[in-house]
């Protein structure tokens, strides 16, 4: 079976936990491909979290998501969030 040509990758802090969950079972729901990580919190609070998104989208770009079209997706309290 080959691998779809697009996949969401996503990743999560422990304390989002119940969120990330959530949407992983939205995705498994829909039949929709994911990769969606935890990564450990770092020092530094929401901002340096927040700077690190970069670094997760070239994680995923190397991993899991390589040669593939990538949507990026976070779960935050109730909302989906998405960008292409």
């Amino acid at each position: 079976m080959t691998s779809p040509a697009w996949i969401v990758c996503g990743w999560f802090t422990p304390d989002y936990r119940v969120w990330a969950d959530k949407l992983i079972a939205s995705f498994d729901a829909a039949g929709a491909p994911h990769d969606i990580v935890e990564r450990p919190k770092l020092p530094g609070g929401w901002e340096a979290n927040t700077m690190a998104k970069p670094l997760a989208v070239r994680d995923a770009m190397g991993g899991a998501c390589q040669g593939r079209d990538l949507s990026r997706a976070g779960a935050c309290g109730e909302r989906v969030m998405g960008c292409r």
